[in-house]
Order: structure tokens, then sequence, then C-alpha cells
């Protein structure tokens, strides 16, 4: 059963704490190797921030398979199979197209965690009201659940850009540690 949670996240983050947990990717990396979990990723708005971030340390190769930035709706139909009925009826960001992109990318990698993330980091244009800027949606799939959250974040577009890559991977070790 898919679950959406809204989580306001600009209260629990701003742009001076932006990398409050240094050894996030680390603990994150040792939850992986201990539980031999592998991971992969599909990012819009992030534009591969995430893959950077779980990348740093020296064997992720052990645990990360791989990330594809589908930041057009095109490169998501194409490349992560989101269907464009799904686009135009929910809108590119959405619970539904990050579930999509998620489920693309676990298709794609055969990973046992998939994350799909979408959103509008701005600024603000005739497809994006100014409404809309900083709404993030971020999906994790594994083979017996799906969960998704949408953050709202404030700021500039790169602050907003790495509260959705600090959101994915709090979200992601703290869904690792709920499944284990």
């Amino acid at each position: 059963m898919r679950q959406v949670n809204t989580l306001h996240f600009q209260s629990i983050l701003d742009d001076t704490v932006i990398h409050f947990d240094d050894d996030l990717e680390a603990q994150i990396a040792q939850l992986l190797r201990k539980l031999n979990l592998t991971v992969a990723i599909g990012e819009g708005v992030t534009g591969g921030l995430v893959s950077e971030r779980l990348t740093r340390l020296p064997g992720s190769s052990f645990y990360f398979l791989g990330s594809v930035v589908s930041y057009s709706s095109l490169s998501k139909i194409q490349l992560l199979r989101v269907k464009p009925h799904t686009i135009q009826e929910s809108g590119i960001i959405s619970s539904q197209v990050a579930l999509e992109m998620a489920k693309g990318v676990k298709e794609l990698f055969k990973s046992d965690i998939a994350i799909g993330i979408t959103g509008v980091a701005g600024p603000a244009n005739d497809h994006f009201p100014i409404t809309s800027l900083g709404k993030i949606f971020v999906a994790f799939i594994t083979k017996t659940k799906e969960k998704v959250l949408m953050f709202q974040c404030d700021g500039t577009r790169k602050s907003i850009r790495e509260k959705a890559a600090q959101a994915a991977l709090v979200q992601l070790r703290n869904y690792i540690l709920v499944s284990k």
C-alpha cells in the first residue's frame, strides 16, 4: 500500500545547517553493507546530488548500483518508464511521478531499494507558479513496501536542491532502520 506523508522540511533544516549530519553517508553505507542491500536512484530536481553524496565513500559500488538523472519529462518517460498519462493527469511534480520513477529505476538496476525524486527548485515560470516552488516528492520502494513523502522547502534554487538531497538521504537512513 502506498503512503504519502507531508513534511515541512524548512522548519527542520535551514540554509545554515544543510550539512548538520556530516556522517550521514557513512551511516547509510554501514547500514546497507550490514544488511547486504543495494540502492538505485532516479533523480529529477536534485540533478545527481544524492548519487554524488552516496558515492563519496570508497567501496560505495558495493551498495550503490547506479542512478538516472531524468530532469525532463521526456527522459522520465524514456529512461524510467514514467507513463505519459501519469504526467498529464498528476503533473510532473507529484507523488505518482516520484513513485513511477522509483519503480523504473528499481527495474533498471534490480536494486533492493529504489528512490525517485521530483520537485521544483525554481525559479517560478509559466509551468511552475511560485506556489509550487520548493515542493519535493521522494518515493522509496523495496520488494514489499512503497512510501512517498512530500517536502516543502524554502530558499534559493541551490538550497532547495541541497535540502531535497538531504531529505532523501535522511529518509533513506530512516527507511532502512525501520525496514530492517
